[in-house]
């Protein structure tokens, strides 16, 4: 019978180091959109990849374990109710069978300004400070950014059709409904949970990925 225990360990560790990897952007911008200057692939979209197919490599070794030990059950109800486990596979399905999984930052900048008195009329703000990295220093910690929040998030093309454009007009979003209309297709935001942070996303993966493992092993379908 299959044993799925020791590939799971390795899928794990390698979903781990993607994982420092991916953590490696945090809060931090590249030159060049991110992009590699030889190959011109996006680093950062390369290793979220990686880490959807390591991580969807765990649950489909347990699913054939439990499949031949007749422990199906235990794995779907475990698998079934814990609604990450879906979100992370629909993100895997369309890298593989549809569209790359995107990415964008978010930049954000935050100034306090001093209140005039009655001798200064002029209003000065505290310092913005953003620092632009070459992608070929991810290895190298980032310089500290001041005042300003670097988010980055997970992107999924969403082909349009009636009921799409229907409800962006009824929410107002005429300048996505002409972009919709102009290209077919858009890219949309990915949250679970109300998070959007890839880094918090990814983390919370792993966190459950090994809460999954555990229970597999006490349930008969890791081993």
């Amino acid at each position: 019978m299959y044993k799925s225990k020791i590939s799971i360990e390795k899928k794990l560790a390698q979903a781990k180091y993607v994982l420092k990897m991916i953590n490696k952007y945090r809060g931090r911008i590249f030159t060049n959109g991110g992009k590699d200057p030889e190959t011109g692939a996006n680093t950062l979209v390369t290793h979220i990849s990686s880490f959807l197919a390591h991580t969807r490599s765990i649950v489909q070794y347990a699913h054939k374990e439990a499949k031949e030990s007749y422990n199906i059950e235990k794995y779907d109800q475990y698998v079934t109710g814990k609604k990450i486990f879906s979100f992370f596979r629909v993100l895997r399905n369309s890298d593989i069978h549809e569209y790359t999984i995107g990415a964008y930052s978010l930049i954000e900048a935050t100034a306090y300004f001093a209140p005039a008195t009655k001798n200064n009329k002029s209003r000065t703000s505290n310092p913005i400070v953003m620092y632009v990295d070459e992608v070929s220093n991810i290895n190298t910690p980032g310089r500290e950014q001041r005042n300003v929040r670097i988010t980055h998030k997970l992107l999924k093309k969403v082909e349009i059709n009636s009921e799409v454009l229907s409800r962006l007009e009824s929410e107002g979003r005429n300048d996505l409904v002409a972009s919709a209309k102009d290209r077919g297709y858009l890219y949309c935001v990915q949250e679970f949970a109300g998070i959007e942070d890839l880094h918090e996303l990814c983390s919370l993966y792993v966190s459950e990925i090994e809460k999954f493992i555990s229970y597999g092993v006490e349930n008969g379908f890791i081993s």
